[in-house]
C-alpha cells in the first residue's frame, strides 16, 4: 500500500470514528433508565404546602419549611427513627408561610413572608431546627423570599420587591446590595461552595452574577434565543466542578427549560432531552456524592434524574399518585438528599413530603 493511499485510509477511518461519536452523542435513540425503588409519603407534615427542604448536618435530620396553618407546622423536623414530623415553629411566627431554608455546617436559617401588618422574618437555629431565635430585625417593608451564604459566611437575603440584602454577622445587621441589579424581584440565590466571592441571583427578569460576595451585580445572558430576560427559578452547582452550573428558566410565553453552563455562566446549553414535551421544571438538585447526577422536580410531571449532567433525563415516579388524566397532582417545590442517598421531595396542596430510596 502506497504512502498516499495509507494516509487516505487513515483519514477515512478517523472520519468514520468522528461520525460514530457524533451519532452516539447527539442522534442515537435513548431509552429512559428504570430506577429501582419507589416513593413513599412520610407521615406528615399534615395538610401543608411544603416550600423547601434541607438536610441539617448539625441534627442529622431533614427540615421542612411549609405554610403554617391550623392543620400543620411552618417549620418541621423529621425524626426518621420515630417516623414522625416534629412541629418546631416558633410561637411568635405561627400561621406564617415559610418559604426558604438554608443549612450550613453550624447553622440552619429560615425565612417567612410578611402577613398583613406583621413583618417578614429570618430565624436561626444552632441545633438543626429544634429551637429557633431571631438574630436581628429585617429592614422595614422587606418581604423575604430566599437565602444564600457565601464561602466566607456572608449571608444574603433575596426579597420579593426590594432586591438583595447582605449580612456579615449572621443576620444581626443588614445592608442593601442592589448595585447593578436590573430587577428587584428575587426568585432564588445560590453560591458555589468553593468560591467565597461568587453568588448568582435569579430574578423575575434575568440571571445576575456577583464576584464580590453580593456587593455588586452584572447581568448574565442565558440562551437569548429562548428569552432575552427570563424568569429564573432554580440554580444548582456541580459538586466538584463548581464552574459547571444549571439553571431553570421560563420565558414570556410560560415555556420552561433547563440550561447548563460549563464555565460559570459564559456559555450555555439546553438540557431537556428526555423531559416531557413542554416541561415545567420547578427545582433542581445536584447530588454531592455522585458528581454528574442531577435531580429535577417539576410541575405535575413528578421527578426526573440524569446521570450525565442533564444530557438525558429519566422519570423516577414509581409510587406517586396520578389523577384520572394520568397527571401527577403535585408541584415539586423542593428536593433534598440525606447523607445515605435518600431523596426527599416537598410538594404542594396537602402533598407533604415524599421519600425515595436512591439505588
Amino acid at each position: 500500500m502506497g504512502k498516499g493511499r495509507l494516509i487516505r485510509y487513515l483519514i477515512e477511518i478517523a472520519c468514520l470514528i468522528a461520525l460514530a461519536g457524533a451519532y452516539w452523542t447527539y442522534f442515537r435513540p435513548r431509552q429512559p433508565v428504570e430506577y429501582p425503588g419507589k416513593w413513599i409519603k412520610t407521615p406528615g407534615p399534615a395538610a401543608n404546602e411544603v416550600r423547601d427542604l434541607t438536610w441539617s448536618p448539625v441534627s442529622n435530620k431533614l427540615a421542612a419549611a411549609s405554610s403554617a396553618d391550623t392543620q400543620g407546622p411552618g417549620i418541621a423536623v423529621y425524626d426518621a427513627k420515630e417516623l414522625a414530623w416534629l412541629n418546631r415553629t416558633p410561637q411568635e411566627l405561627k400561621e406564617r408561610m415559610f418559604v426558604d431554608l438554608l443549612g450550613t455546617d453550624k447553622n440552619l436559617y429560615a425565612v417567612c413572608y410578611k402577613k398583613d401588618t406583621l413583618p417578614g422574618a429570618l430565624i436561626r437555629s444552632i441545633d438543626g431546627g429544634m429551637n429557633w431565635m431571631m438574630p436581628g430585625v429585617l429592614p422595614d417593608q422587606v418581604d423575604p423570599r430566599c437565602l444564600a451564604v457565601t464561602a466566607d459566611q456572608t449571608l444574603l437575603l433575596g426579597t420579593v420587591d426590594h432586591g438583595i440584602f447582605r449580612s456579615p454577622d449572621g443576620g444581626a445587621t443588614w445592608n442593601a446590595s442592589g448595585q447593578g441589579l436590573g430587577n428587584l424581584k428575587i426568585q432564588c440565590l445560590a453560591a458555589p461552595p468553593s468560591n467565597p466571592s461568587v453568588v448568582f441571583a435569579g430574578t423575575l427578569r434575568g440571571l445576575y452574577r456577583s464576584t464580590d460576595a453580593g456587593a455588586s451585580w452584572t447581568s448574565v445572558s442565558v440562551i437569548p434565543s429562548f428569552s432575552a430576560s427570563p424568569l429564573v427559578v432554580g440554580i444548582a452547582f456541580h459538586p466538584s466542578r463548581t464552574d459547571t452550573m444549571w439553571v431553570i428558566v421560563k420565558n414570556e410565553a410560560g415555556d420552561a427549560m433547563v440550561a447548563r453552563s460549563p464555565n460559570g455562566g459564559s456559555r450555555w446549553k439546553t438540557t431537556i432531552d428526555g423531559l416531557a414535551a413542554r416541561p415545567q421544571p420547578r427545582c433542581i438538585l445536584a447530588d454531592p456524592a455522585k458528581p454528574d447526577t442531577v435531580y429535577l422536580g417539576t410541575v405535575y410531571d413528578g421527578v426526573y434524574r440524569s446521570d450525565n449532567g442533564g444530557d438525558f433525563w429519566s422519570p423516577m415516579n414509581t409510587g406517586l399518585p396520578r389523577d384520572p388524566n394520568d397527571i401527577i397532582p403535585f408541584i415539586m417545590h423542593a428536593l433534598a438528599l440525606s447523607p445515605d442517598g435518600t431523596l426527599f421531595a416537598g410538594v404542594d396542596f396537602e402533598g407533604g413530603v415524599w421519600e425515595y430510596t436512591v439505588q
